[in-house]
């Protein structure tokens, strides 16, 4: 009640308070693709001209993104939290042959055996969390978790056959793809910032290319070609950063592993007249990775860190063995 003619004080508005944003993704792809071109049969085979081709071209895009944006009153108490994350999962398995298995050939002219896998995989998955608030107490939490594991199989074979090829024989396999990976965590705000990423990739890629069998007997009227080639690149970038005017922190782990067997042999087979015998495996694997941390606190702490592992295991062969030429 208002006594003695006295006027209530007016009362402002209500201070407002702190907000929280939370903004999550969740990305995963599984791919199991096979490829095949083949010829499998004891019969007799007869052709001006003989082809088997396998070719895998592949072409995937995956984005993964998790964003939040936290932006409280301008008049204190004013506080509040952002949280932006994102995960990406790819895991894909390839197989790409092709094969030639136990027919009597009578082919007039070349014959020919290839496998073939390229193409391009991009992979993106990123977190960013914005955070504008006056007062103190305002946090921002920014994260990337990202994992690519590709596992292929690319092979040209020739096994079991007999009879006669008129021209050259070539059996060939190549692996070309390119793989590009980028993740990172930006946080950005006006109190405490953390950025994180992790990044993993994982590509084992074999690739080969073979004329074998005991049971192989054939006459070659031109040259005799048996090559593999393996070259696939991988380009990595995984980022974070944490700016902010007080304290700021970003932290990265960028991981990296190159496996595989390239291999181009001759075995066991017995091979008639060839005007001439090439057999050859060439590695020309390309790794590109860049991690990166950026912490800037314009008036408080900044700190960054980065860690990078990269592994290369190839082994790579070319041979002739317990071959009759």
């Amino acid at each position: 009640p208002i006594l003695f003619g006295d006027i209530a004080p007016e009362r402002g508005p209500p201070a407002k308070g702190s907000g929280l944003g939370i903004a999550g993704a969740v990305g995963i792809t599984i791919i199991n693709d096979s490829t095949l071109a083949y010829i499998a049969t004891t019969a007799p085979v007869a052709a001006d001209d003989l082809t088997v081709e396998a070719t895998n071209n592949t072409w995937l895009l995956s984005v993964t993104g998790g964003a939040v944006l936290a932006r409280p009153g301008a008049s204190p108490p004013s506080s509040s939290t952002s949280l932006a994350g994102a995960f990406s999962l790819v895991i894909a398995t390839q197989t790409t042959r092709a094969l030639v298995i136990g027919p009597s050939l009578d082919v007039d002219g070349p014959m020919t055996v290839k496998a073939t896998r390229g193409g391009t995989a991009v992979t993106l998955s990123i977190g960013v969390g914005l955070e504008f608030s006056k007062a103190s107490g305002g946090t921002t939490i920014a994260g990337n978790i990202s994992v690519n594991v590709l596992t292929s199989d690319t092979e040209a074979l020739v096994d079991g056959v007999t009879g006669a090829v008129g021209g050259d024989l070539s059996i060939t396999a190549a692996d070309t793809i390119e793989i590009i990976a980028i993740g990172g965590g930006v946080a950005i705000g006006q109190q405490t910032g953390v950025g994180a990423s992790l990044g993993a990739n994982v590509i084992d890629a074999d690739v080969a290319a073979a004329l074998r069998g005991a049971t192989t007997n054939i006459s070659v009227a031109g040259a005799l070609v048996v090559t593999t080639t393996n070259d696939k690149t991988l380009r990595s970038v995984s980022v974070s950063a944490g700016a902010t005017k007080d304290s700021a922190y970003a932290f990265t782990i960028s991981i990296n592993i190159v496996l595989g067997t390239t291999a181009a042999t001759i075995s066991g087979a017995t091979i008639d007249g060839p005007t001439r015998v090439q057999v050859k495996a060439s590695d020309e694997s390309n790794l590109q990775a860049i991690a990166g941390a950026l912490g800037l606190g314009l008036e408080g702490n900044g700190l960054g860190g980065a860690l990078g592992w990269n592994q290369v295991g190839i082994t790579t062969t070319a041979g002739i063995i317990d071959a009759t030429l």
